[in-house]
């Protein structure tokens, strides 16, 4: 589906809406007989809290849902290419932190007035 998107967005550039109406046929039959495939996410990222958590689950391997659906548990690939936002600031620190920042903002904007009314 990528494939054909990426086509598709090739021959828009190119204004060649022939070519464009035959990829968005195939697209069209693909949605049409693997829907369910396409629309049942295939990976996710779970962070766990404890490091025992994150064992228990790969220790488990599979678990079935329903009757053809299932869950793979293995560890991220490389930990370096994930975002840590926030991670071990207390809530507590991280909104001390906003209202600081928004008293800057909202002060340099006032003074930022004031000077242009001055000079006017």
């Amino acid at each position: 589906m990528l494939v054909l998107l990426e086509q598709r967005n090739k021959y828009l550039s190119k204004t060649d809406f022939e070519n464009v109406k035959k990829v968005e046929k195939k697209m069209t039959r693909i949605k049409k007989d693997k829907y369910d495939e396409l629309i049942v996410p295939n990976t996710f990222y779970c962070t766990f809290m404890q490091g025992e958590g994150q064992q228990r689950a790969i220790e488990c391997g599979k678990i079935k849902l329903g009757n053809k659906h299932t869950i793979n548990f293995k560890p991220s690939k490389s930990p370096s290419d994930i975002l840590w936002l926030n991670r071990g600031i207390p809530r507590l620190s991280q909104m001390r932190r906003g209202v600081l920042v928004s008293l800057v903002v909202f002060f340099t904007s006032i003074i930022t007035y004031f000077v242009f009314i001055t000079e006017i």
